[in-house]
C-alpha cells in the first residue's frame, strides 16, 4: 500500500512547487537510468558475442579456449543478476514516477493521468531485458559448448 505525496488538506503551492521539483528530478533520474542501463547492455553484448565468435573462429591452443569460455560464463551470470536487478529498479522508479505524475497533475487539477504512457515504457523496459536475457542464454550456450568441446 503505497502512502499519498501530498496530504488532502495541504495543497498550498509550495506543496506544488515540491511536487513538481521531484517529479522533474524523478524523471531526469528515469531516463538516466534507462541510459546507463542500455548503454550497459549494448556494451555486454557486444564484447561478449565478439568474444564468443573469435573463441569460436580461431583455433587457439588446448588451455586458452576452456579457460576464456569459463572467464564469460562467470561474467554472463553475473550480468543476469545485474539485469534483472536493474530491471526490477527500473520498473520501480517507473511506478515512483508514475505517482507523481498523479499528484502533479491533481494537485494542478488537471486531467489525471492514464496509466498509458507508463504501461508503454513499462512494456518498453520488459522487452528489451527480455531481449537480452535471449541473447545472454545464446552467448552462455555458446561458451557452455566450448567448455564441452563442441564449439569447433
Amino acid at each position: 500500500m503505497t502512502q499519498p505525496l501530498l496530504a488532502e488538506d495541504s495543497e498550498s503551492a509550495s506543496d506544488i512547487d515540491l511536487l513538481k521539483h521531484l517529479h522533474e528530478w524523478e524523471r531526469k533520474n528515469y531516463w538516466d537510468a534507462v541510459n546507463v542501463f542500455s548503454k550497459a547492455m549494448t556494451f555486454y553484448l557486444a564484447i561478449a558475442a565478439a568474444v564468443l565468435g573469435y573463441l569460436l573462429t580461431r583455433d587457439l591452443p588446448p588451455p586458452f579456449p576452456r579457460d576464456i569460455a569459463w572467464a564469460g560464463l562467470i561474467i554472463s551470470v553475473a550480468f543476469l543478476v545485474a539485469l534483472v536487478t536493474g530491471v526490477i529498479g527500473v520498473l520501480r522508479q517507473l511506478d515512483r514516477l508514475r505517482q507523481l505524475d498523479v499528484a502533479v497533475t491533481g494537485a494542478l487539477q488537471r486531467v489525471q493521468v492514464g496509466p498509458g504512457m507508463h504501461a508503454d515504457w513499462r512494456q518498453v523496459v520488459v522487452v528489451m531485458a527480455t531481449c537480452s536475457t535471449v541473447l545472454i542464454f545464446v552467448i552462455m550456450i555458446g561458451l557452455a559448448l566450448i567448455l564441452l568441446g563442441r564449439g569447433h
